[in-house]
């Protein structure tokens, strides 16, 4: 490519602690499309990558066993749908044009497929109080093994949080 894709993206989640499942409640997802030269298709490739980020942050997953994958189809392996989409979603469109792109313009699906998982995951770090992960996607038996581990290491201060 004669060019590169700069993209930046917010999120805002809510965490239930009892059931591990994290919900996006919002998403901000900024794309430089170079010159949108059709600024409402810019905007739906922007969101839907985000729709496939998210799948890829909070529940898609290959599982094998002895190499053989055990949920290829969509029944097992759970892409994402409209259910799963963010109560609130923006998108915006930078424009700096390139002078390689045609018209100035550069491309727009991929480029905000990037920074989709960081901002799910330090949401999800924020709204669990700095609870860290290395590992996608954010699967509610990860969340509740984590929150189950930080009650252990520190119970006092669970409660004295909790009781606010």
């Amino acid at each position: 490519s004669a060019f590169h894709f700069m993209s930046a993206c917010a999120a805002e989640v809510e965490v239930d602690t009892e059931t591990g499942k994290v919900t996006v409640q919002q998403v901000i997802s900024a794309v430089d499309a170079g010159k949108a030269i059709n600024p409402r298709q810019c905007h739906m490739q922007n969101e839907g990558s985000m729709i496939m980020s998210l799948g890829s942050a909070l529940f898609e997953e290959m599982v094998f066993d002895n190499g053989q994958p055990i949920n290829s189809t969509f029944l097992e392996y759970m892409p994402p749908s409209m259910e799963d989409h963010p109560e609130k979603f923006q998108s915006l469109l930078v424009e700096t044009p390139h002078p390689e792109g045609p018209y100035g313009a550069k491309g727009v699906g991929e480029a905000g497929l990037g920074p989709i998982e960081p901002a799910i995951g330090n949401a999800v770090a924020n709204a669990l109080g700095g609870i860290r992960f290395t590992e996608l996607p954010l699967r509610p038996d990860r969340i509740l093994a984590a929150v189950r581990n930080l009650k252990e290491k520190n119970p006092t201060e669970i409660l004295e949080e909790e009781s606010l």
